[in-house]
């Protein structure tokens, strides 16, 4: 049988199903995630829900990356309804009050998976607000999360989300708990429950006995009285850390040792440059030690001569270095480590997401350990710990504790354990016994490759978004697209006509590759795939040249940032599309064949290429077809002049929406100048709305409408019948009428 390492591995690189990766501490969660990038084609990034876990992640926060406000996420679908008072907020507040940076939208929008590790800790409103996010910036609003795939890594027998009472009190609208397995979106997807059952910190079987029954709730009479052999009076001892619950107890239990100790104190202070905030300080920013403190490294040494949560003793204090002794007896003279704290970008030649550097930690990797917290030893492992666990209180705080042992004989208890302090949430146990199921994950895994690829030619050869984003763009530039030359006027209008004019062409090619799919023999999908490829490489290599002339046009000229940045938006979703189909054959070729994709040297030097040759397209006609565009600019337009032109066409008898056509204009804007021309008296009603408009908007103006309130209530009693822009007409009729 393929092993769980390796069939999440498949589930990553050949589906799009969501994955919650678990497994008992110990059992290589944390190795998979770190080498991800070198398994996997996909363009992914990595989040945790804390600073700390973020920054031993390797990946950033939740809040910082898709830039959440703090407080509660109110999963809405009635639209536009604000929640953005008392700490809670909608999707609606995410777009209007906190929307994404052009920096963000362009990593999210290029984005084919998401990790979040430390999933225990992630709520559920806050994995809906990553759905909303997701959506939003991908323009996907039929997938969840956008069509990104999710990585979510952890075990849920650790500690849970914070949340509450008063927070609780509104969210069991929506959820039956607030773990991150009850978020709609993810709910409405569904996932594949994979387990890492292997354990590889502790090989005893006895005690690996003892912690499943732990954490599965179904501790024994026999194991507790296996746990209470450990117990034994409080005796200092050298080489073992104590384990408590509070934080108040490990600082004064370390306070006091250090204390006890004699000599000087050395002080060492971190330094800290650029963005690197004190939430995500995996140490403090002071240290203080003293010869023959005890001490615990937290970082692995990239030599293996100590990891993370290795005991040591003090042994020399300088400026520059520490030198410790291990149990071992083994002298280490530690020096200085560097933690990163990093944001995403896309790399603009080869469109991949990559990590950019803003902000450093640098401290010695070594913390006092006499004494740690529960929360704090998560992913460490200890030869010798006592645990002080009477004051247990989080469900699954004893299992914690005791997992980060590797035998029982490193055990000491320092008070005895009874069944009462052992308990795990019901919910998630529940959820488990749901959720586990092993025998079918390889059935799963064909019928996900099944869809994966099906989904994959889709996309492949899919003009949505880039034709939606367009649309998003001349919405945006209505009105200001007014420049001294036509070239640049109507450049958006025509390039969507001629990528749109492929829609059908599209349509039936789609069609017949996924037909070619479901053969038995796949040379005739294969050889489809290469022609459809070349063609489409031809074509958007022609879009993507065009783009470019634009933009250089563009750049003699004076205020035009804003519209240069939708440019720029709109180059990204072309060169991405040049990606996936330079991508397409080999990658299919691996997939059908059952073997791990390796092509992305391969498809890097075919994207450049490409890139090289719409270059060479914009150079050429740039050439052949010169303008010296520095001493024009835009046109002025003479205040009242796009109203008049407006109203002279309205006289003309055009309806509104063709007019906004005509005048490449939104038809909210069109709406709005026939409102303003109701009210100044120089349009009449029956030349803006017909009379079966005028008929329903009098009956619900009639019965919803006060002025105090607005539109609001209208709007909401018409259920989106009728838009915003002609409630504004009939609004304007109204007081046109006053006046009169």
């Amino acid at each position: 049988m393929t092993s769980k390492i390796e069939l999440a591995a498949k589930f990553i690189n050949t589906t799009a199903q969501h994955v919650f990766l678990t497994g008992k501490a110990g059992t290589g969660k944390t190795t998979f995630l770190n080498d991800l990038a070198a398994a996997t084609h996909k363009n992914f990034l990595v989040v945790a829900p804390t600073g700390i876990a973020a920054i031993n992640a390797g990946g950033t926060t939740i809040h910082s990356q898709f830039m959440l406000p703090l407080g509660s996420f109110i999963p809405e679908t009635s639209g536009r309804q604000s929640h953005a008072q008392g700490g809670f907020f909608s999707a609606h507040d995410l777009n209007r009050r906190h929307s994404l940076n052009r920096e963000r939208r362009k990593v999210l929008r290029s984005l084919d998976l998401l990790v979040i590790d430390e999933v225990s800790m992630l709520r559920a409103d806050i994995l809906d607000a990553i759905d909303s996010r997701l959506k939003s910036a991908k323009g996907n609003y039929e997938q969840s999360f956008g069509g990104v795939q999710l990585l979510l890594v952890g075990d849920l027998y650790q500690l849970p989300p914070i949340i509450k009472p008063q927070e609780w009190e509104v969210l069991q609208k929506w959820y039956n708990s607030i773990h991150f397995f009850n978020a709609l979106a993810l709910q409405k997807a569904g996932f594949v429950y994979l387990e890492f059952d292997k354990v590889f910190r502790q090989t005893n079987a006895t005690f690996i006995e003892l912690l499943n029954n732990l954490r599965a709730n179904r501790c024994t009479a026999q194991d507790i009285a296996l746990l209470n052999q450990y117990y034994q009076p409080k005796a200092e001892e050298a080489g073992v850390i104590n384990i408590t619950t509070h934080n108040h107890k490990a600082k004064a239990e370390n306070h006091r040792q250090l204390k006890g100790l004699k000599g000087k104190s050395h002080f060492y202070e971190a330094t800290v440059q650029d963005e690197f905030p004190e939430s995500m300080f995996p140490l403090p920013e002071r240290l203080e030690f003293k010869v023959g403190a005890q001490v615990m490294f937290i970082k692995n040494a990239s030599d293996g001569s100590y990891f993370n949560g290795k005991l040591a003793r003090v042994k020399a204090l300088k400026p520059q270095s520490i030198c410790v002794e291990t149990d071992e007896e083994a002298e280490l003279w530690v020096e200085s480590y560097t933690w990163k704290n990093i944001r995403y970008k896309v790399q603009e030649q080869s469109q991949e997401v990559e990590e950019e550097v803003i902000g450093t930690f640098a401290q010695f990797p070594l913390k006092l350990a006499w004494a740690i917290t529960v929360h704090k030893s998560q992913g460490l492992t200890f030869e010798k710990a006592r645990l002080d666990l009477g004051e247990a209180f989080a469900p699954g705080q004893v299992y914690v504790a005791l997992s980060r042992l590797r035998s029982l004989e490193g055990l000491r208890l320092s008070s005895k354990v009874s069944a009462q302090s052992i308990y795990s949430d019901a919910q998630i146990t529940g959820f488990v016994e749901q959720h586990q199921q092993d025998e079918l994950l390889e059935q799963r895994l064909q019928e996900g490759r099944q869809i994966y690829a099906q989904t994959l030619v889709q996309e492949i050869f899919s003009i949505a978004a880039l034709s939606k984003q367009i649309s998003y763009t001349r919405q945006k530039m209505a009105g200001k697209l007014t420049f001294s030359d036509d070239d640049l006027n109507h450049f958006l209008e025509r390039w969507q006509d001629q990528i749109q004019g492929e829609q059908g062409h599209l349509n039936t090619f789609v069609k017949q590759l996924v037909w070619a799919l479901h053969q038995v023999d796949y040379t005739h999908f294969q050889n489809r795939l290469k022609a459809g490829c070349s063609y489409y490489q031809n074509f958007f290599v022609q879009c993507y040249s065009q783009l470019m002339v634009q933009t250089r046009w563009l750049e003699q000229l004076k205020k035009v940032k804003t519209y240069l940045g939708y440019l720029e938006e709109l180059e990204q979703l072309v060169v991405q599309q040049l990606k996936e189909l330079a991508q397409a054959q080999p990658f299919f070729k691996s997939f059908l064949a059952e073997k791990p994709f390796k092509g992305e040297a391969e498809v890097q030097k075919s994207l450049d290429a490409l890139r090289l040759q719409a270059q060479e397209l914009c150079q050429t006609y740039l050439h052949e077809n010169p303008k010296d565009l520095s001493n024009t600019g835009r046109k002025r337009k003479k205040k009242g002049e796009t109203y008049e032109q407006s109203y002279a066409l309205i006289h003309e008898g055009l309806s509104l929406s063709e007019i906004a056509k005509k005048r490449d204009l939104a038809l909210s804007t069109i709406e709005s100048h026939a409102a303003r021309g109701l009210r100044e008296g120089e349009l009449k009603l029956p030349e803006v709305l017909s009379p079966a408009d005028q008929k329903k908007l009098a009956a619900l103006f009639e019965k919803y409408y006060q002025p105090k309130e607005g539109l609001k209530p209208v709007f909401a009693a018409s259920k989106g019948a009728i838009s915003y822009g002609k409630l504004k007409i009939w609004e304007a009729h109204l007081q046109s009428l006053k006046k009169d």
